[in-house]
């Protein structure tokens, strides 16, 4: 299966998020540079250009609409609508979903062929997630949205950023769909310092840990037949390897083959955590590595009662 990535360009993000450069006053001047210099016509010529040019590759399944955040943008049904009639399987496309709490809207999109969404959530109530993306209201707006899409046979796949101002509430998201967890890496630019976000591994719920995107076979208990090299802070492209500073994976430098029989199957942390919390707590402990597998396979099953998107099947 091949997924084939769409940048919508002239669609603006409604979050603020502590994590991410988004919110901050020179990014948004950018953006708004960029849809003013672009006009409506020539940005609907790039996107159905590369809608067509995807489309050309038969190895090609599944379409995803990227962005700020592509739900906002005002030709996403007529987007949505081309991609369904050049033959894409599967149109995804990955948004905050405050749009989606128009029930009207929800039927137009999906009527135009959207078979998927991949949605953030960052907490159980409005009392943890709005002040992490700095919008309030907007907890009860994704609520909203998620009642509507309830209504359809469309995957949704929620996401939740493993960060220190919801550590204490994430075993407490148990929605309806499927959701999985994702460890931050560094935002160039965002408002706040990494470690202002990030929790130590120590820290998290061996639960939340064992269903993240961490393979760290010492830490989370999970162990991956992928090389290192190709691992990537975007699952959906593990084609492509990543060597940017902030986003890319390492073994810390004290693990070795000699010292760890699970070596080849790590696939390492992001650099900018082992430059800011260190390598003391990657040790290869072979009396637990076994109770710690056991017990996040036994306990993860509290979130595998929800709806799952088709191609987590």
């Amino acid at each position: 299966m091949k997924n084939y990535h769409v940048l919508l360009v002239r669609a603006h993000c409604h979050y603020r998020c502590i994590f991410c450069r988004m919110g901050r006053a020179n990014h948004v001047a950018h953006r708004q540079r960029q849809i003013e210099e672009t006009s409506p016509e020539q940005e609907w010529s790039r996107v159905e250009a590369s809608l067509r040019e995807g489309a050309k590759d038969a190895s090609t399944t599944a379409l995803h609409f990227m962005g700020n955040d592509p739900i906002h943008h005002p030709d996403i049904v007529r987007a949505v609508a081309l991609g369904r009639e050049l033959g894409y399987a599967g149109i995804v496309i990955e948004t905050n979903a405050l749009q989606l709490d128009d029930p009207a809207f929800t039927r137009e999109v999906i009527a135009a062929g959207a078979t998927g969404f991949k949605i953030p959530i960052y907490g159980s109530c409005a009392e943890v997630h709005d002040p992490i993306v700095r919008a309030p209201g907007s907890f009860d707006r994704v609520m909203a949205a998620f009642e509507n899409l309830w209504a359809y046979p469309v995957d949704v796949e929620l996401n939740a950023l493993i960060l220190k101002q919801n550590l204490h509430d994430l075993p407490r998201c148990n929605f309806r769909y499927f959701i999985g967890f994702r460890f931050p890496f560094r935002h160039v630019e965002a408002d706040f310092s990494y470690d202002y976000y990030t929790p130590r591994l120590f820290d998290v719920p061996g639960v939340i840990l064992f269903r993240s995107d961490l393979v760290v076979p010492c830490i989370t208990g999970r162990r991956s037949e992928m090389p290192i090299e190709v691992a990537r802070a975007s699952p959906g492209m593990p084609e492509q390897p990543d060597t940017d500073p902030h986003t890319s994976r390492r073994r810390p430098s004290r693990c070795s083959e000699d010292n760890c029989p699970d070596y080849h199957h790590c696939q390492g942390i992001f650099v900018p955590y082992l430059e800011t919390y260190g390598e003391d707590e990657f040790e290869y402990r072979p009396d637990v590595a076994a109770v710690l597998l056991d017990y996040c396979c036994r306990i993860s099953n509290r979130f595998d009662g929800r709806r799952r998107p088709s191609y987590l099947e």
